[in-house]
């Protein structure tokens, strides 16, 4: 068995490190592979998948089992003797480093670490063996969007190879969202959690952001009102109590926000085109075993208001206010 892949280019960065895989093989290894090494700035990867045998490297012998890899970076004389009574099906990726596209280009922790060690033994077990099967197959079927699939599978890889060695790194982290990033995720969970409750001036307040800015924030983002998208959010709730619950109209209505029965009742008639209880009538659903469902959020969320709830949770959310001033 012999599978092949190169001559095909594709790049990936891990970070800001890039690498262009020039091949990738998949063998039943019943060959020595004979000593030799590679030039500058290449990186030949080894996977056992199945079988046994052994690597000489650097002067020394080292086992190869089902699950064992090793990294072979430049100028490191290396062979590899399969075992002939267990001959190993190798799976091998050969990568380039790429010069950067930018000398302020960042770095990534785990790309260094790879680049900076030019042999590492490991044992890849079922994760890497996943990735590594996932990439063969990619490479095979080449269904829709396969490239990025390919792309993405061989950062893992990399990735696999330097924490599956032991390697210690800095810790990393993600930088925080921005402002308008953080505003566009609280307007959906205000939408979402808490519309018996919501109100323009305590949303404006919670994003930083005047009143007017923030209609038209809304206006941009969803084409609609605040009235618009508040209303949307309690008749969906409506339709779902309705249909899947025993509550009473008024109940219902006093839940979800609204000051009256009759405003309930007039909004509800607008919104679907007939009355809440034909609505009920048409589309009732009993669950099994008599359930009802509930709208409560996840379990920590700490939204304002959940519906059913005798008591008001604040929900905590970042200051945004000191941010005001630049939208």
């Amino acid at each position: 068995m012999f599978i092949q892949y190169h001559s095909l280019d594709i790049a990936f960065s891990v970070g800001g490190t890039r690498f262009r895989a020039l091949n990738i093989a998949r063998e039943r290894l019943e060959r020595i592979i004979p000593n030799h090494s590679h030039g500058a700035d290449s990186y030949e990867f080894h996977f056992t998948a199945s079988g046994r045998g052994q690597v000489l490297a650097g002067g020394a012998l080292w086992p190869l089992a089902p699950g064992s890899f090793y990294v072979v970076g430049p100028h490191v004389d290396h062979a590899q003797i399969p075992d002939p009574d267990d001959p190993q099906v190798d799976e091998c990726v050969y990568l380039q480093r790429l010069a950067p596209e930018r000398a302020d280009a960042p770095t990534c922790a785990a790309a260094a670490a790879l680049v900076q060690r030019n042999f590492r033994l490991g044992h890849g077990g079922e994760a890497m063996r996943a990735v590594l099967n996932r990439l063969f197959a990619e490479l095979d079927q080449r269904r829709a969007g396969y490239t990025i699939w390919v792309e993405t599978l061989l950062t893992q890889l990399v990735l696999c190879a330097v924490r599956d060695t032991g390697e210690a790194l800095p810790a990393e982290s993600f930088q925080p969202a921005t402002p308008e990033e953080a505003r566009a995720f609280m307007i959906e969970e205000a939408f979402l959690y808490e519309y018996p409750v919501l109100t323009l001036d305590g949303l404006a307040r919670r994003l930083g952001l005047g009143t007017r800015q923030t209609e038209r924030l809304l206006r941009e983002r969803y084409g609609k009102t605040f009235r618009q998208k508040r209303a949307e959010a309690r008749l969906s709730a409506a339709e779902i109590l309705l249909s899947r619950t025993r509550r009473s109209v008024s109940s219902i209505a006093e839940e979800l926000g609204y000051a009256s029965a009759e405003h309930f009742a007039a909004a509800f008639r607008r919104h679907s085109g007939m009355s809440a209880t034909a609505y009920r009538r048409r589309h009732r659903i009993d669950l099994p075993g008599g359930a009802e469902p509930v709208l409560d959020p996840p379990e920590g969320l700490g939204s304002a208001f959940v519906p059913g709830r005798e008591t008001v949770q604040q929900r905590r959310f970042p200051d945004l206010s000191k941010f005001a001033g630049n939208s």
